[in-house]
């Protein structure tokens, strides 16, 4: 049976996720949900004659789709924090680079694309058509945004 390796939130919190995993399993694939969130305290990774994260060989698999990848980091000294935040990213995104299969969403589209500003201009030059957004943390322009949409 072919395994399918789905990186997401807390299992069962993403109706998509379920969705999908239902129709996988419909199709004869095995469905694997691995909740992000619990990387880097609760899921191991090892990159080295194998690729294994949180127990599961990713050259075994069929394919992985990257849903939802956020990590999450204990309470720690500051200064230290920052750099095992980026330590353990980077181990994290290699080991997904080197997965010899099929991936939905790669990690480095994910990374092209990681910020909604980023994806809408590129997509309004490519001549799509993209609708009115905002990012902002600025109340007065978030009140004209949205007094201004219909």
């Amino acid at each position: 049976m072919p395994k399918v390796l789905i990186l997401t939130e807390e299992v069962g919190e993403d109706p998509c996720v379920d969705s999908v995993a239902q129709i996988l399993q419909q199709q004869g694939a095995e469905p694997l949900l691995l909740p992000t969130w619990r990387y880097p305290m609760e899921i191991p990774i090892v990159v080295g004659d194998r690729l294994l994260l949180g127990g599961h060989d990713l050259q075994q698999m069929r394919s992985l789709w990257i849903r939802k990848l956020e990590p999450q980091f204990p309470e720690m000294d500051p200064t230290h924090r920052e750099a095992a935040r980026t330590q353990c990213a980077a181990a994290l995104w290699g080991l997904l680079e080197a997965a010899p299969v099929f991936q939905l969403d790669p990690p480095e589209t994910l990374k092209a694309a990681s910020t909604k500003p980023s994806v809408s201009l590129l997509a309004a030059r490519m001549g799509l058509s993209v609708p009115r957004m905002l990012v902002t943390n600025h109340p007065p322009a978030l009140r004209e945004f949205a007094r201004t949409c219909p």
